[in-house]
């Protein structure tokens, strides 16, 4: 079974588009809500270099590319 955490913001259009692709492919995730459940020191001291989100995380791996992720869903 494939591992997968998002990342997401408040109010972010992204990360609801995201969540969403997840949930209508019954695909099973962990949120983490910056600002809530995580700093935003703690998501940029574990992902160096990474300033938008979504943030999503399969299996210890980042998917740095929105468009990975997109093809990751359409697979």
């Amino acid at each position: 079974m494939v591992f997968i955490e998002i990342y997401t913001k408040d109010q972010c259009p992204l990360c609801e588009t995201a969540k969403t692709m997840l949930k209508n492919k019954n695909i099973p995730f962990t949120e983490h809500v910056i600002g809530q459940d995580v700093t935003r020191e703690q998501v940029l001291e574990n992902f160096p270099g990474t300033r938008t989100a979504p943030i999503v995380v399969v299996d210890g791996v980042q998917i740095k590319e929105v468009k990975d992720f997109q093809l990751l869903m359409e697979a």
